[in-house]
């Protein structure tokens, strides 16, 4: 068997744990000659610096597998998108809103992050972000008939527990979301 092209998870995989590429994994990718993609949870604008400093020209997958893209002077190229039906994100967040208001809300097309407000998740969230969120109400976001909404994360503090969150989610009956 021979390998034809490298897939590597970032988080855990490719980085180290503070979160960068070591001077050695940068030397071994540079020195193989093979395609290379990353693939990870991250959006583009926070997987680019990456493929950047790694001289990746090729697709790359972002938040998940639900974004192909390639990089073009420093430009994110969507190649393909699987979008989040803007009826489903907004059954859950108003869902997620009534029954566990402390959770952060947060919302991703291909380019950008958006939050219905700046609280303690969505601070978190970017203080290991190479972008900002644009703090946005969510229902006129969502109705825009243009909006390619890839990815809803919802950031929960401690003690809170993931379980019930993900119960309701589940409770809704939405047959295109994976929880």
């Amino acid at each position: 068997m021979m390998i034809k092209h490298i897939f590597t998870d970032m988080d855990g995989t490719l980085l180290n744990p503070a979160g960068q590429i070591s001077a050695a994994t940068r030397h071994a990718i540079h020195q193989v000659d093979l395609p290379v993609t990353l693939v990870s949870a991250r959006s583009a604008v926070d997987m680019a610096p990456f493929a950047t400093q790694l001289h990746l020209t090729g697709p790359q997958i972002g938040f998940n597998g639900a974004l192909i893209y390639q990089l073009h002077h420093h430009q994110i190229h969507p190649l393909h998108t699987i979008p989040l039906a803007a009826n489903s994100a907004l059954q859950i967040i108003q869902a997620v809103q009534r029954h566990f208001p402390a959770v952060s809300i947060n919302l991703y097309d291909p380019f950008r992050w958006y939050a219905p407000q700046a609280d303690r998740g969505v601070a978190r969230q970017a203080a290991r972000s190479a972008a900002a969120p644009t703090i946005t109400p969510v229902e006129p976001l969502l109705s825009q008939a243009d909006f390619n909404l890839i990815k809803v994360t919802l950031i929960m503090e401690a003690p809170q527990k993931p379980a019930p969150v993900v119960k309701l989610i589940a409770g809704l009956g939405l047959t295109d979301v994976s929880l």
